[in-house]
């Protein structure tokens, strides 16, 4: 059979399967797979590392589901409607831990955890059925130039109401960037809001408001689920971001066009996430950057050079103007070189502004 353990980080999932599997069954737990794999910081596998254990964990997770009758123990932070019935499906048991929100922080720092995990088990709790965490989503325009960050802005100032019947106040995120984030340095960069999974960690961003909105840079981790993302904005497939917040403060306001709307004055803020569903089309992308392809600018200007190289040999196949059978010297061309072939001198210009 497939168990499934899910709760908070810090919850007692390992102890728990500890305490209840045999010898011989396959056990999948994220954080012990890291150290075998050579994790130099417990709790936060980085770079080759964290790609291998990623790997490693869902390799053993489809060689329990293809054979559920085995015993197998998962740890599953949280489950979303769909991979809870995928589980069921198999006849797995699913069981919670959840010793509480408190418990699970003072776990966190007698363990002597890393910052994540404290936000990781706020995001659980809050993402809870009943909790106060919420989210906001803004359409992205795109726009690369190369270095594996993405710049653009979570938020706008914009005064028209969202799908959800909110504007944003215009300093809305000033105490908690101060308070919370330190200024705006190190805020998570998220898949989807799935702030309890580790794994869904693409990078860190750092943020500021500006006259349009809550501005930000994120830079991509050196995994492979981080870099996906960032190619799929850079192919334009993904076009959207997203905060999570709680609302310190809010009320009614009257906008221009004399409708009501819910003005969020003050807000906390969890994280920024990369995602699908938009709710304001105002805010985007400002700049994605890669550092592993060129851009479709780039593209386009290596396609206009090659164009001109492709004529300018042209020329000199069907005869050079500067020179040739009649001029075998070349003195002819070397009269007057700067001029002589406008499409040679183009290309020179071209490739001295790529």
């Amino acid at each position: 059979m497939i168990h499934i353990i899910t709760g908070p980080p810090c919850g007692g999932k390992s102890t728990y399967i500890g305490k209840h599997a045999k010898r011989g069954d396959l056990i999948v737990d994220y954080d012990e797979l890291a150290m075998t794999l050579g994790c130099a910081e417990k709790w936060n596998p980085v770079g080759i590392v964290q790609r291998a254990t990623q790997k490693a964990r869902a390799a053993a997770i489809k060689a329990a589901t293809n054979n559920p009758k085995a015993e197998s123990w998962i740890i599953q932070s949280r489950l979303s409607e769909e991979l809870r019935k995928e589980y069921e499906s198999l006849g797995a048991e699913i069981v919670e831990i959840d010793p509480g929100k408190e418990t699970c922080i003072e776990r966190a720092k007698r363990d002597g955890r890393p910052k994540n995990i404290f936000l990781a088990i706020e995001g659980w709790y809050a993402g809870k059925k009943g909790g106060s965490m919420k989210t906001k989503e803004f359409n992205v325009q795109y726009k690369d130039e190369g270095t594996g960050s993405i710049e653009g802005y979570a938020s706008t100032w914009i005064r028209k109401a969202d799908s959800w019947g909110d504007v944003v106040a215009k300093g809305a995120f000033t105490k908690t960037l101060k308070e919370r984030w330190n200024g705006g340095k190190g805020i998570p960069f998220i898949w989807s809001h799935q702030i309890d999974n580790l794994d869904s960690f693409i990078g860190t961003a750092e943020a500021d408001e500006d006259e349009k909105g809550l501005h930000f840079v994120a830079t991509f981790d050196d995994t492979e689920q981080a870099q996906k993302v960032r190619q799929l904005y850079k192919d334009g497939r993904l076009r959207k971001f997203s905060f999570a917040y709680d609302v310190k403060e809010a009320g009614v306001v009257t906008l221009d066009d004399n409708s009501k709307a819910n003005e969020l004055r003050e807000l906390d803020l969890y994280e920024i996430s990369a995602v699908t569903v938009p709710a304001n089309d105002d805010a985007g992308v400002v700049d994605v950057k890669s550092g592993r392809r060129n851009s479709k600018a780039d593209e386009d200007k290596l396609k206009e050079a090659i164009k001109l190289i492709q004529e300018v040999l042209g020329e000199i196949e069907e005869g050079d103007p500067e020179g040739g059978e009649d001029d075998p010297e070349g003195n002819a061309g070397a009269k007057d070189r700067k001029g002589s072939n406008p499409k040679k001198e183009a290309l020179l210009d071209f490739i001295k502004n790529i």
